[in-house]
Order: structure tokens, then sequence, then C-alpha cells
């Protein structure tokens, strides 16, 4: 996330204008090696089955994260994860259709590239939610490559303000 970084610490000398077109432009840059990214998709996935509170065989779906719009690396990331770890049959695109159909899971395992602020992730836990109520049984597993503590915070508050279990593994924090 280096070139965020960069962005941040020049950020007040741009307009809004230049910002948007630019973090627009940053959605479709590739930031990781392949060899970098299939080591950090295997790891989040070994991290996740070494836990005790999870099992694949309950009843488990893995989503990324929902947009109102657009493909970015995220999509490049979480397509990544599922074929590497031989997901393709716990993996769903479009969960909420699903859900409206008032199937229950145990867990859903949302996996993300980045999460700066952690908005991303608590709408897409937010849209389960208001699709189908059994969501709030469910517990939910937040993966990502990156994520700063700020999203950890805010999701971990969301997840208090809405007494629902949520778990999050970080490769970088």
């Amino acid at each position: 996330m280096f070139l965020l970084r960069i962005f941040k610490l020049f950020s007040f000398l741009i307009s809004s204008e230049e910002r948007d077109v630019i973090l627009e432009l940053l959605k479709h840059f590739q930031y990781y090696t392949n060899r970098k990214l299939n080591n950090c998709v295997r790891e989040l996935y070994s991290q996740l089955c070494e836990l005790q509170n999870f099992n694949l065989e309950n009843a488990t779906v893995f989503i990324p994260t929902y947009k109102e719009y657009g493909v970015g690396f995220s999509d490049l990331f979480f397509n990544m994860f599922w074929t590497l770890n031989d997901l393709y049959d716990y993996s769903e695109k479009d969960i909420y259709s699903l859900l409206v159909e008032d199937k229950s899971f145990e867990a859903i395992v949302i996996v993300d590239d980045y999460s700066g602020t952690g908005g991303t992730v608590k709408r897409t836990i937010r849209k389960c939610l208001e699709k189908n109520s059994n969501c709030n049984q469910t517990h939910f597993f937040v993966l990502a490559s990156e994520m700063s503590n700020t999203a950890i915070e805010r999701i971990n508050r969301f997840a208090d303000e809405n007494n629902i279990s949520v778990e999050i593994i970080a490769l970088k924090i």
C-alpha cells in the first residue's frame, strides 16, 4: 500500500476531482506480484482453517465485499482466493440472491484485499443482515491481506452495536 501512503502525504496538494480520478485509477492497479498474491491467499486460508471455531463443512460460504458498481482489484483477489484454495463449491459472488431465499449460513467469510476504513466490510455485513434476518446468528469471518487499525476498530464496533459475531484475520495491520 506504498502508493496509498504517498497519496495520503500529497493529498492536500490536489483537488477533490483529481483525488477521485486517482482513486478510480488505483482500483485497477495490481499492487502485488502473482507469487505474492498466491502466497497471500493461501496464508489467509491457512490461518482461517487453524481457528477452532471454523469448520468448512458447516454451511460456510465465501464472498467478496459488496460494491455498488465496478470491478476492481478486490474482485481479482477474491477469485484467486477461491481458485487457489479449491473452494469453488463454497464461493458465491452473489450471496444476496441466496439470502433472499431465506437460506442461512453458520459462517460467511468475507474476502478482501485491503480495508482502510472498514466501510466496505461493514456495508457487506449490513447488506447480509438486511437481506436475511437469520444472518444475525451467522458468524462472520473477515479475511484481508492488509487492514488498518481504524478498520479493525470500526468493524468490531459495528459488530458490538449489531450484536453479531465477527472475527478478523489480516496479514498486515
